[in-house]
């Protein structure tokens, strides 16, 4: 994979970004005007090779190359939480993927990656779809819907990532559901 295309490499430019002072998000609000709230972005610490591959073969999960980059570098994060609502986006770490695989009704091949605060739920990886080179492999699911009732979002993690930072943490993945349910 290309090196500027990487998880770590969007990551790392967003990193820039926060730690640079530009911490503001726009937000639509109802009254049909824009607010800059200010966000917070938090890092975890690295992982070595031998203890991620160790969790992910113990349950015998396939992972897409630019995740487990990501994860092997931050190991998860928290993003685009807001100073005054909270919330977010947290890309989870290890011992999140293994509580929430754990606490929920996923499908056992499903690797929960992602929580989200606006939509609660959780973007999720097949790893059946991964071994078998299938795509779409990510999975939008929100916790009040079962699994049939999931998401597909058609773009592979470093891509999500990069929109994720694009539309400045909105879940762009429901905006085609909710257009949907707008003109019906």
């Amino acid at each position: 994979m290309n090196k500027d295309r990487s998880a770590v490499h969007v990551i790392q430019a967003y990193r820039h970004f926060i730690e640079a002072g530009r911490r503001t998000k726009v937000i639509w609000t109802s009254q049909n005007q824009f607010e800059e709230h200010e966000i917070s972005a938090i890092w975890n610490e690295p992982l070595p090779a031998n203890k991620i591959d160790h969790f992910f073969a113990s349950h015998d999960w396939h992972l897409p190359s630019d995740y487990r980059g990501f994860i092997e570098k931050y190991n998860g994060c928290q993003l685009f939480a807001d100073s005054q609502y909270g919330g977010g986006i947290r890309i989870l770490d290890i011992q999140e993927v293994e509580h929430i695989h754990t606490e929920t009704n996923l499908p056992p091949h499903w690797i929960p990656i992602v929580w989200t605060e606006g939509v609660s739920g959780s973007i999720c990886i097949d790893s059946k779809r991964i071994e078998i080179g299938s795509f779409p492999y990510l999975y939008f699911l929100d916790a009040m819907d079962a699994p049939e009732e999931c998401i597909p979002i058609h773009c592979d993690f470093t891509t999500w990532l990069k929109r994720l930072i694009e539309s400045q943490g909105h879940e762009f993945w429901l905006w085609e559901k909710y257009d949907r349910l707008k003109f019906q």
